[in-house]
Order: C-alpha cells, then structure tokens, then sequence
C-alpha cells in the first residue's frame, strides 16, 4: 500500500517489466542460462518504504553435464574388466554394442562424487584383436568408448629340424623343442628310441637312437611332438635300407673252342667269397689282386668230343649271394668234307619271263615255259617278272632294265639267249629246250648253293651256304617267289593262276659281284627279309641262282635250286653212273 523497491542480488537475474496498478503490480524477470554444470541460487530482495523487505529466492539448475576421462580402453587376451569413470550431473546409463555383448557385460555402477560403470570383458580365444563400442548417456548426452581387445598370442611352440634322413646303421640324432607350456614326445616306430632330454627356460634337447636297419627295404617314422594345447608338429625320420656287399664279376657267360684254353674273370667284393667250378674240365690256375678286386684265371681242358658242353663257376659271397659264370665249350670239329668238289654238280638252268597282267600275250609264254620244264625233268627254274600293277616288285624291275627290257612278253634262258614268244606255243618250247641244252654242253656247272630257311613272325631268315669248285667272279641272288596267286590275267581270264611271282630279293636283285681267289671255296650268307603284304606264306618259295662272268665280261646264270620256305635245300649233285641226283645237308659226309 506504500512504495516499494525491487533489486535482484545477482547478475544472471535481470527485471525486464512492470505492469499493474491500484497498489498491485506483476513485475518480470528473466534468467540468464546456466552455462555451468553447478546449479545456482540468487535472491531478488523486494524492500518497501517502511524498509520491510521481502527476499525471492531463484533456485537455477546446473546444464546437463557429462565427461568420460577415458575413450579407448585396452584389454588383454585373457580378459578382464573395463571401469568407465563418468563424471556426469545426470542419471547414466550404458548401451553395449550388438556385436560385443557376448564378450562384454556390465558389471556395477559406483555411485561416487565421479560415477565409475564397471564392465566385464571375456578371454579373447581368437587369433584376431577385436573392438567394441560402449555407449554411455544421460540427460541427453551421449559419450562413446572404444574397448579394443588383443588378440589370443600362442604358446610358443618350435622344433629345430622337423626331417632326418640317416644311413641303414645304428645312429642317433637330435631335435631342440622350444615351447612357453608343456609339450610330449612319442615316437611311432620301435626302431627309434628317445636316450636322452635336456636344457631349461623352455629350450629342450632331445637325444633319440635309430636302431641298425637290416632290410633291404628302406623305412620311415615319424616322432609326434604335442603341446598342451594339443597343437602337433610332426618329425619324420627315414632310414636307408641295408646297402648289400659290393659284390660284381666282370663277365659271366664264356664261349670257348674245343681245343684247350684259359679265360680270366675279374671279381670285384667287399667281403670274403669262395670260388668254385662244377665241373672237373674247368680248373682254377692262378688268383692275384688286392683291396676287394681279384683276378682267377682258369684252364679250360680239351674238348674230344663232337658234343658242345657246358660248365658253372659258382661264385659266392659270405652272405650267401652268388653269381654263376657259365663256360660253354664247343664239340671238336669234325674234318672239313671236302669231297663235294670231285663231285658233279646237277644242274638247274634259270627261264626268266618279263611279262604284266594288262599284256593279253603273255600267258603264251608261260605255257612255253611249263612245257620246257616237263621235258627237261626238273632241270629248269622259272621267274616270272611283272611290269606293273598288283604282282610287281622292285626286283622285277631291276632285272627288267639289267637285262634292257623293251616289250613284253620278253624271256631268257640263263641271262644268255633271248627268247621271243612265237606265235605257236610248241615253237617258243623248243627255243626254251634248245638254250637249256646248249648251256649244259657249253659251260660247266662249277657253283651250287644249300640253304636253311625259317620264319619268325613277319620276317624271313635265310642261311645260304655256296659251293664254287673254281676260282673266278661270280653273282648271288635270292629271290622270294609265290605260286598260286589267283588274279586277273589279259589274254587268260580274271581268275588266271599265277605263278613262279618273283616277290622280292633278300640282297641286291642282281648278285652282288664277288671274286673267288681259290678252287673249292664256299661262302655264306646271312640275310632276311619282311614278307610283302598279301604274300601267302605257304605259297613262298626261295630261288637261288649263281652267275658266272665270261670271257665276253657276261655273266651267265652258272646253276639255280628253289626250296619252299621253310625247307632245307641240300645241295644237290649227281650220284655217280646213274645221273639220279642226291642232296647233300651242309656238314654231313659225303658217301659214294
């Protein structure tokens, strides 16, 4: 009802405003902000006149306050607890990230002057760090913290050498095994054997003996070294087999003649051995060398009989290992026959045709040529010759251009008389007749030829044995020749047999030439051949033929035999006073 006066004690309190009247008055204030994180308290004092004052206390809260003295927390491995001292004048409370809350659980608040939130963090069993965020709020404020946690760190565990190669004889090693917790060995064979273990602070030796390997097989174990975190590192161990006593021979297969000899055999050992021959016509003589290499020399007794034989030298070693050495000796030979040049060869004259499937004359001629065979009793061979097609041959042609073949049909008789084809059959015989006679009158058979013959799968091997009863140059040829080939023939049919087909030559088609230098020579050879395709090999017949160069530098075919293969072809002479003829197998005598 009387005058008053207002004054704020403060200077965050300021009246902005007075209205009213009549002696009732609204006076307004306005509060500065709290920056502080106190409250504060300030008293506006209304006095009136009479000096009756009136005190308003203004009570201002603090501002929302929140403080963190840590963001990022470390933990160990094997766990522990985070405590998040929180300075704050607000309630708290935490939000533990999604990803973390398996390993990471509140634990307790502090409630003191400082606010301390507790959090357990489990061991990490991983081999990777992990990191997680806790969320601390109040009053609207929010406060991050990171919680890194290591990673798991093994147990120290090594082995110095992990692989061991060692010979076949007793022997022992080591390995050295650093490990930060107990470990176990165990070796899994029971040929190796721990001796042995020392050292501390983690560094261990350990000794292990590998017992004598006698096999000849080489072996492997394997020792297993665990932790106690069952974390395993094998060692493996090979071991060489036995290696056998060094134990050799120089030669273990001789063949000697029947006369008397000696041989040597070089021993090589490098342990004792014995030596010692199983038959009594082979004879140790003498026995010299040093360090492990010896020499035996041994005689070798006179074979008399006709009969190869054959004898062991048995070497062994004091193991018991042996070698045998086997001495072949051959039969005493028999006194070279010669008797074969006093007596008078049989005679074969050689009929060559050169003729072609596609030539219609042609067949004229070999009916000429079967004909003069018939009449001159075997004493005859016969080649067919072709030009072309299925039935030629490269021999066929060689002796086409030796002998300077034009046209076709063309014959010889003994590369000596050209034989044209008549055209009366008969008359082309007896021309083929005529210059078989007149060889035999004229030329003296002074060669032969024996042969043995085999096949073995596609191949044709040929022994060929030739007689010369002069000396003189000469030419050797063998053919291979098939009968009865069904095929087209010009002039004959489509099913004309043909024979006598030379096929092929197992040398040079035209003989090789050769000098004999002394009467009563014989020579041999040795050929083979693979049979031409479509060839039927019991159609196959060798022919041998020999030419003999003239005065004029011809030369003439001297004499020829054919065999099938296979046969044996003698060679063939005639029996005295009777012209019949006998065969004579190379190595047998020669009777009268």
């Amino acid at each position: 009802s009387i005058g008053y006066q207002v004054k704020p004690e403060v200077d965050w309190i300021k009246e902005t405003s007075k209205k009213g009247g009549d002696g009732v008055y609204t006076h307004t204030f306005e509060v500065a902000e709290n920056s502080s994180s106190d409250a504060r308290e300030g008293v506006v004092v209304v006095c009136n006149d009479d000096q009756v004052c009136i005190p308003v206390t203004v009570k201002q809260a603090a501002k929302n306050t929140l403080l963190v003295t840590k963001t990022r927390y470390e933990v160990p491995a094997e766990g522990g607890s985070v405590d998040i001292e929180a300075k704050a004048n607000v309630e708290l409370s935490y939000t533990i990230a999604e990803s973390a809350k398996g390993w990471i659980s509140y634990v307790e608040t502090k409630a003191l002057k400082t606010s301390h939130l507790v959090f357990k963090v489990a061991a990490n069993e991983g081999t990777a760090a992990r990191e997680a965020k806790i969320t601390v709020s109040g009053g609207g404020i929010s406060e991050e913290i990171n919680v890194v946690q290591a990673a798991k760190v093994p147990a120290e565990f090594k082995i110095s050498q992990t692989e061991f190669k060692v010979g076949a004889e007793k022997s022992t090693f080591e390995i050295t095994i650093t490990s930060s917790i107990g470990y176990q060995v165990k070796p899994e064979v029971d040929w190796i054997k721990e001796t042995s273990k020392s050292g501390s602070n983690g560094v261990y030796t350990h000794t292990f003996e590998v017992a004598e390997n006698t096999s000849a097989d080489a072996r492997k174990g394997v020792i297993v070294v665990c932790n106690d975190e069952q974390v395993c590192i094998p060692v493996t161990v090979e071991q060489a087999a036995k290696v056998p006593a060094e134990f050799k021979i120089s030669q273990t297969e001789f063949k000697v003649g029947a006369d008397k000899s000696t041989f040597e055999i070089t021993i090589t050992s490098s342990i004792g051995y014995q030596v010692k021959p199983d038959v009594d016509w082979i004879k140790e003589t003498s026995k010299n060398g040093s360090n492990g290499v010896y020499t035996h020399t041994f005689e070798v007794a006179e074979n008399t009989s006709a009969d190869a034989r054959k004898g062991v030298i048995v070497v062994c070693n004091d193991e018991q290992v042996c070698i045998p050495v086997t001495v072949e000796q051959a039969g005493a030979e028999p006194q070279e026959d010669t008797s074969w040049v006093s007596k008078e060869f049989f005679h074969k004259s050689l009929g060559m045709r050169f003729t072609a499937d596609w030539c219609g004359y042609c067949p004229m001629m070999a009916t000429a040529l079967d004909d003069a065979k018939a009449q001159l009793s075997g004493n005859l061979e016969v080649l067919s010759l072709h030009a072309s097609g299925g039935l030629y041959s490269a021999a066929s042609d060689a002796l086409a251009q030796q002998y300077k073949v034009q046209g076709f049909p063309t014959g010889y008789v003994d590369g000596r008389v050209q034989i044209s084809n008549y055209s009366q059959t008969s008359v082309t015989t007896s021309k083929i007749v005529e210059a078989v006679k007149e060889t035999e009158a004229k030329f003296e058979t002074v060669t032969g030829a024996s042969w043995e013959s085999s096949v073995s799968g596609n191949k044709i091997n040929l022994d060929l044995m030739v007689y010369f009863k002069k000396a003189g140059y000469y030419k050797v040829t063998a053919l291979l020749v098939e009968d009865n080939i069904v095929a087209y023939q010009a002039g004959a049919s489509n099913s004309y047999n043909h024979k006598d087909v030379v096929r092929g030559a197992f040398a040079n088609a035209e003989g090789a030439p050769m000098t004999i230098t002394q009467d009563g020579s014989k020579r041999k050879y040795t050929y083979s051949m693979d049979i031409p395709s479509g060839c039927k090999k019991e159609n196959l017949r060798i022919v041998v033929y020999i030419q003999e160069r003239q005065s004029n530098s011809l030369y003439y075919v001297n004499n020829a035999a054919s065999a099938a293969v296979g046969k044996q072809q003698p060679l063939l002479v005639k029996i005295n006073n009777t012209g019949d003829v006998e065969g004579i197998v190379p190595g047998d005598k020669i009777t009268f």
